[in-house]
């Protein structure tokens, strides 16, 4: 809500865009589970200006981006220390420059580099055009489709988390530093969503909100209906424990 006024006041001091524009929230925030304490994660895709209007369209949707994401912040939202917000040039782009960008991003082998860009797999529109959002998620899960290197990098860089439970079952926490004698439930949530997210992509599941995820994946029998259980209730208590 907060967005979709700031990007409102956006287009009172700067008019009207000069093309149909889709203002994303990505990360958790695209699957409506984002905490009072969660950093900016989002980007503009619009459509594809005319020729010879590409420098004005560029110029105002990175203006947009700008006056959003500093509203933001001073609402008390903090800005993502990756930049991976709209106010960054290469996240307020046209919606081929995006397509190309997934496409790269299916042939990527370098798992590091998945682990940095994980979060745009994510993404809703909050304001502008949801014809943008729809037509670029196909886009996105045709792209990864039948992609085996893309699936295993994800996997192994969800597998790197280690859940910190001992070999008697009692949970570990951190023994020195910053945080000693706790340990981080969003890195033990993060290996929930990603699991969703990665089973849902390669099953070609179109839902965002993790357990909307498990539910379409045990209805299209990739998880039994245990498994969904499990996965589901686990992700529910570490949310409101966290």
């Amino acid at each position: 809500s907060a967005t979709s006024r700031f990007v409102s006041f956006a287009m009172r001091e700067l008019g009207e865009p000069p093309v149909p524009f889709a203002f994303m929230a990505l990360g958790s925030q695209a699957r409506r589970e984002q905490t009072l304490f969660t950093d900016q994660d989002n980007a503009i895709v619009y459509s594809d200006p005319p020729a010879g209007m590409e420098k004005k369209a560029a110029e105002y949707f990175q203006e947009m981006g700008k006056k959003a994401c500093a509203w933001l912040a001073e609402a008390g939202y903090p800005l993502c220390k990756g930049s991976s917000m709209a106010n960054n040039p290469k996240w307020c782009r046209p919606i081929s420059a995006w397509k190309n960008y997934f496409d790269e991003w299916a042939a990527v082998t370098d798992p590091q580099h998945l682990l940095e860009i994980n979060v745009f797999f994510d993404f809703r529109c909050v304001a502008g055009e949801p014809a943008l959002e729809t037509e670029l998620r196909e886009y996105a899960v045709k792209a990864v489709s039948g992609k085996s290197i893309f699936f295993l990098n994800l996997a192994n860089n969800a597998l790197q988390f280690r859940v910190p439970v001992n070999f008697r079952g009692a949970v570990t926490v951190d023994d020195e530093g910053e945080f000693k004698g706790t340990f981080d439930v969003k890195q033990l949530i993060r290996v929930i969503t990603d699991f969703a997210r990665i089973y849902a992509l390669r099953a070609g599941v179109t839902a965002l909100p993790t357990v909307s995820r498990l539910a379409a994946l045990a209805e299209a029998n990739v998880l039994d209906g245990s498994e969904k259980e499990s996965f589901s209730q686990a992700f529910e208590s570490l949310m409101r424990l966290r």
